[in-house]
């Protein structure tokens, strides 16, 4: 809530603070006066979060029907450190996010700023109390000399907190800080989502290359580019996933084969949006998939590529002609030639013939060209049937 702080300052005849000129008594009784009406008026004070309503227990209840309010959702239990110091939980009250748009959900013991509109209570941002993206708690900085202030004198739920009852100090009553997690490097006209799991958003540029007009859009999951203890900046080529938007920037990324299609993958700096993470999935609900290029469609794996489907076309939706199956048809040749093989009898001028027709003396000519036949099966490629 606003609060006013009193000035306590008077000053006495004799020389200035400056050392440059004399303090008559007279002027000294004028500014001693001006100094009791100088009082320091704060709109804002910070506030101790004590706990965050993210559950239907922790939320106030609607004076009109009992009911769990809602509209606190995302807001805290708080005690402003200068006005409440020392007020025990049960006293204190709720503050909904002046943004519920825009949140960063704080965590027990952090302090963050105290808004009072029409006697409403609001919270907003943070009170940047260390170098730490996950963690920026301050416990019990708003209960210095009471230590059971935190332990409720009511049978309320919504009067809980994460830091009672506890010999160590825990900022929920699940989330842990990782402590591996480092603020990002920040270049010049940046802006920067920054999450406390080692998630980020930057809306960036390459400029720092002397690529003026160079936007990007970098989203990584799992930062893990250390630069020192204290800071960490992006790699498509470590982070455990990243979606990188840019332009008249390289990517500096490895890949798992060499395509002899698009052979300039490394070095393209033109508009260009790269996704890399363990396994990446597409999917849709009730409709299709549509992959379109202006250009070539290269699809390249380490291992295999299998086209699973009830029906597979090449070349147009309209084609009818089916696909051969290359290992039937060989075996259907080998029993047709084989057959021709034995065929006896065969009229002739002079009468039938003996023997069947593998007896010719020709006849390892025609079963040599039906083995080779057999090279005409791929030893990459399949299909089923």
């Amino acid at each position: 809530m606003p609060v006013t702080l009193k000035v306590k300052q008077t000053t006495s005849p004799g020389v200035g603070k400056d050392k440059t000129g004399l303090v008559t008594a007279q002027s000294q009784n004028l500014i001693n006066k001006l100094n009791q009406d100088s009082d320091l008026f704060y709109e804002l004070e910070p506030v101790e979060v004590l706990n965050v309503c993210l559950q239907e227990e922790d939320l106030p209840r609607r004076k009109i029907d009992g009911e769990p309010d809602y509209t606190y959702y995302g807001g805290i239990k708080g005690r402003f450190l200068l006005s409440e110091d020392n007020v025990n939980i049960s006293s204190c009250s709720w503050f909904r996010p002046l943004m519920p748009d825009i949140q960063r959900i704080p965590v027990a013991g952090e302090v963050v700023y105290g808004y009072v509109d029409n006697g409403e209570r609001y919270y907003l941002g943070f009170v940047h109390l260390n170098n730490s993206p996950t963690n920026m708690a301050r416990p019990g900085i708003s209960n210095l000399t009471n230590k059971n202030a935190n332990v409720k004198q009511s049978d309320f739920t919504w009067d809980r907190s994460p830091m009672v009852n506890s010999d160590k100090y825990k900022p929920g009553f699940y989330y842990t800080a990782d402590k591996d997690v480092k603020r990002p490097v920040m270049f010049e006209g940046d802006t920067i989502l920054n999450g406390r799991f080692g998630n980020m958003i930057r809306l960036g540029s390459n400029q720092i290359d002397e690529q003026e007009i160079s936007p990007s859009i970098k989203i990584t999951n799992g930062v893990s580019g250390f630069v020192n203890d204290n800071l960490a900046v992006e790699s498509i080529k470590e982070d455990l996933s990243s979606i990188n938007m840019t332009y008249n920037e390289k990517v500096n990324l490895e890949l798992p084969i060499t395509s002899k299609v698009i052979q300039d993958s490394l070095d393209y700096d033109k508009s260009q949006i790269q996704v890399r993470s363990d396994r990446i999935i597409f999917t849709t609900r009730t409709d299709s998939i549509g992959l379109y290029s202006s250009d070539n469609v290269s699809i390249g794996a380490v291992n295999k590529i299998v086209m699973e489907s009830p029906e597979v076309k090449i070349g147009d939706d309209s084609g009818t002609e089916p696909q051969v199956l290359g290992q039937i048809l060989y075996d259907k040749l080998d029993a047709l030639v084989t057959a021709i093989g034995g065929v006896t009898g065969i009229p002739t001028p002079t009468g039938p013939t003996p023997g069947p027709v593998s007896a010719a003396p020709n006849w390892s000519a025609v079963t040599s060209a039906m083995s080779a036949v057999k090279d005409a099966l791929s030893d990459k490629h399949r299909i089923d049937k």
